[in-house]
């Protein structure tokens, strides 16, 4: 069976490069080139030439090359490696994002077969394989494309915990995070919302099954827990060193949470009954007394200052506001936005489409995945953990189905377990046995009595009964 679910397994993985790469190279060339896609773009040629992790048009801008923390360096460092040997161009970046779309795959069906088993897995793989909102990440030049065999990576190091609580898969937990968080940092969350939940519900289970009390675990998920820390530190040690050679600050994650605080916190996205409430407006980082300041630390610093200025000057309107982020996060409030806003990144709005259809289906599907996870009483929570992620990053900076990344991968195979359990489970109800019909008394109760008849009761087997008079 394993040998049957590898190759199963790779045809999809095939069938879904092919996609991505119809996307890429057919489709996606066509919509113009902006934003993220061409700053990725052009990072990763100036580290294939030499230049450095460098601001882009900072040469033209201030008249020298000059050393960025604006940005987490992965994915360009991954589109480097193909610079640096001629694939410079974006449409061969694009191509080249293209190749993680298999690996995400396989990972997807892994998970898939680990959750429930391997039809589950290959579902799971399927629906990773031809789902426009993973493919279309592959296909456009952002960060995402790495993020998302991370994500599934990580969710898999998670289970290999639960299962295998030694320091091996402590390790390796927390260096995935690591890495995500060097492609997305708001994956830095993980290491309180899974890895140390993960250290924990792994030292409770014991080599007979059964499980240990909370309190009485804490103490040997300790040791795990400071492994997984430590492996994520020790990943994300060389950025911060980079940043304090070259920018003269040892930062973690990024100084681009001053822009979009600037683009997320004004009038625009403030007010009742403006089109860009709860989302994002790029105009407001483009005025006010920050703009222009040449260093990133200290622009970073003053559009933050700025920030939490007009927060505190209008508390009232911030519940509302992170409300409608979190709505729109999940496609419940203008998703029209969502689908324009997305151009930006080279996304066709007719695939978009398409994929919100497919995102709400999967939808229905993943409840019932939940239900079959919860009724076998298989460990959920870590397919919940990235919904949660996603939810407490778009409710801090804005709504937009870009942030739910994470989510998805985990939507993939929930949904997947909810069609391989439901028909089955259709089958089990209809195929019920019906329940036996209650016998009617013999006959009514007689004028003047409390109730019906009632039938003597049967003699013992073997005594005589006396004639009838």
């Amino acid at each position: 069976m394993r040998g049957r679910f590898g190759l199963w397994l790779v045809a999809i993985a095939a069938v879904g490069l092919a996609a991505r790469l119809v996307y890429a190279l057919a489709i996606a060339p066509d919509l113009p080139a902006r934003g993220d896609t061409l700053l990725y773009h052009f990072l990763a040629n100036g580290i294939a030439d030499g230049k450095g992790y460098i601001r882009p048009f900072s040469e033209l801008q201030f008249g020298e090359a000059l050393p960025t923390a604006g940005y987490p360096p992965l994915y360009p460092l991954f589109l480097s490696a193909f610079s640096a040997v001629g694939l410079d161009s974006l449409t061969a970046h694009r191509a080249v994002s293209c190749l993680l779309g298999p690996v995400a795959i396989v990972l997807v069906g892994l998970l898939g077969r680990r959750v429930r088993g391997p039809r589950t897995g290959l579902i799971a793989a399927a629906l990773a394989a031809v789902y426009p909102q993973l493919v279309m990440v592959d296909g456009t030049v952002i960060t995402e494309a790495l993020y998302a065999p991370l994500v599934a990576g990580i969710l898999l190091a998670a289970y290999r915990l639960i299962d295998r609580p030694d320091r091996r898969s402590a390790a390796l937990l927390g260096a995935l995070i690591g890495l995500a968080t060097l492609t997305r940092t708001e994956a830095i969350l993980l290491v309180a919302l899974l890895a140390l939940p993960a250290c924990l519900a792994g030292a409770r289970r014991r080599p007979d099954g059964a499980r240990d009390r909370w309190r009485e675990a804490l103490r040997p998920a300790a040791p795990l827990a400071v492994v997984a820390v430590a492996a994520t530190a020790l990943v994300l040690a060389p950025w911060v060193v980079r940043n304090a050679i070259t920018i003269g600050e040892p930062i973690v994650l990024t100084t681009n949470s001053g822009h979009t605080a600037a683009a997320t916190v004004c009038d625009e996205t403030f007010e009742a009954g403006s089109p860009y409430l709860g989302f994002v407006r790029h105009a407001c980082a483009l005025r006010g007394p920050c703009v222009g300041i040449r260093d990133e630390l200290e622009q970073a610093s003053c559009q933050r200052d700025e920030a939490w200025r007009y927060l505190r000057d209008h508390a009232d309107r911030v519940p509302v506001v992170v409300a409608v982020r979190i709505l729109r996060l999940w496609e419940l409030y203008r998703y029209q936005d969502d689908l324009g806003y997305g151009e930006l990144w080279s996304r066709s709005i007719p695939v978009a489409k398409a994929g919100l259809v497919m995102y709400a289906l999967l939808v229905l599907a993943a409840i019932g995945g939940i239900v079959a996870l919860r009724r076998a009483r298989a460990t959920l929570w870590p397919l919940l953990v990235p919904a949660l992620l996603v939810t407490i990053s778009a409710a801090t900076t804005f709504g937009f189905s870009r942030y739910r990344l994470a989510a998805e991968i985990p939507l993939v195979v929930l949904a997947a377990t909810g069609l391989d359990w439901g028909p089955a489970a259709l089958r089990s109800w209809r195929d019920r046995p019906s329940p036996s019909p209650v016998a009617a008394p013999d006959r009514a109760a007689a004028p003047g009595s409390a109730g019906p008849a009632r039938c003597a009761p049967a003699p013992p087997c073997g005594t005589a009964t006396a004639p009838a008079q």
